[in-house]
């Protein structure tokens, strides 16, 4: 597995850059463009580890007796520590690409910590995602989180896809297979194999201890502040962060960036919480280019982009009213 932070724009030699939308930047503007920052990453890091501590915080109390804490104030800590692990799932993103440190070993040491929460091996999800940057608009495309090609006509039919509870069985399935020695079929790469197996079976190991703390303690901490939270809130908020990027668009066959992603020109708070992964499109088109640059990317060549959205609900409502539906590849 590479550990370049260059990213070809190039499917096959008979499909220029220009073919995939890749914008037209002056030179000096790219350069900027693409330098890392890793004081804006080290800040946004440090801000949903605080919130974390302290939505933890409330809770260990209320679990020790310290503090009579209410079931809404309890309630509302899960959902904001469940919104937290989703939005760590975008910051490991950013480092998987390596935008904000040069050094490998810390983008996956901070990688490892922030899929912890949804338990995302930062190896297995660092090979499929710049996988799925090079096929993007071929039939060899596929993702790391690849979600259920049917139709979510429904707020009922969206909220069940959105649990995806079949996720967390290929988890437990992939740290099995990593426990005992298996190869991992859908990694090539040696490294990344070997990377893969080793965040698995330190996710096996925590995950057993924390059920072993559990049930000698009696404590329901870890339930209340990570399983409850990770399966109910994170993995639904994590789907819905993630939908809208290829959801209804061939990204299959067409390979120009501006038709097969679609962006979404969020609030300031949704940009925040998706780490600017609403502007998918810029970001597939120069994906050197750190999250926290995006919207200077996408100023420059929105005039080119296709398929844009004013925000999440305008999405989401077409997607419920069945305006929008799974693309479908059998017709291609």
């Amino acid at each position: 597995m590479t550990d370049s932070i260059t990213y070809p724009l190039l499917i096959d030699k008979h499909v220029v850059a220009s073919d995939r939308g890749a914008p037209k930047l002056d030179a000096t503007l790219k350069h900027t463009l693409m330098k890392r920052t890793p004081l804006r990453t080290s800040l946004i890091y440090i801000n949903a580890v605080l919130i974390i501590a302290l939505a933890m915080t409330g809770l260990l109390l209320e679990e020790n007796g310290t503090i009579d804490l209410p079931w809404y104030a309890a309630s509302l800590s899960m959902i904001i520590l469940g919104l937290v692990y989703a939005h760590f799932t975008e910051l490991q993103h950013e480092l998987l690409h390596g935008h904000a440190f040069k050094s490998q070993r810390l983008n996956r040491g901070l990688g490892f910590i922030c899929g912890l929460f949804m338990l995302n091996s930062f190896s297995h999800y660092k090979y499929h995602h710049l996988r799925h940057h090079r096929h993007l608009g071929t039939p060899q495309n596929s993702e790391f989180f690849n979600y259920p090609e049917k139709g979510m006509d429904s707020p009922w039919k969206l909220a069940s896809a959105a649990l995806n509870p079949g996720r967390f069985i290929r988890v437990g399935a992939l740290m099995f297979k990593s426990l005992t020695g298996a190869k991992l079929q859908d990694i090539e790469d040696s490294k990344a194999q070997k990377h893969t197996r080793q965040e698995y079976c330190a996710y096996f190991f925590i995950v057993a201890a924390a059920v072993v703390f559990t049930l000698l303690t009696g404590s329901w901490f870890l339930v209340l502040a990570w399983l409850i939270p990770m399966v109910l809130i994170a993995e639904p908020a994590h789907y819905l962060i993630e939908l809208p990027e290829h959801f209804g668009l061939d990204a299959y066959t067409e390979p120009n960036f501006n038709r097969n992603t679609r962006s979404i020109e969020a609030s300031r708070l949704a940009r925040w919480y998706t780490n600017a992964n609403n502007l998918h499109t810029a970001h597939h088109s120069l994906a050197s280019v750190p999250m926290g640059r995006c919207q200077t990317l996408h100023d420059c060549s929105r005039a080119s982009m296709e398929v844009i959205e004013p925000d999440y609900w305008t999405f989401y409502r077409k997607v419920m009213s069945g305006e929008l539906k799974p693309f479908n590849r059998a017709s291609q």
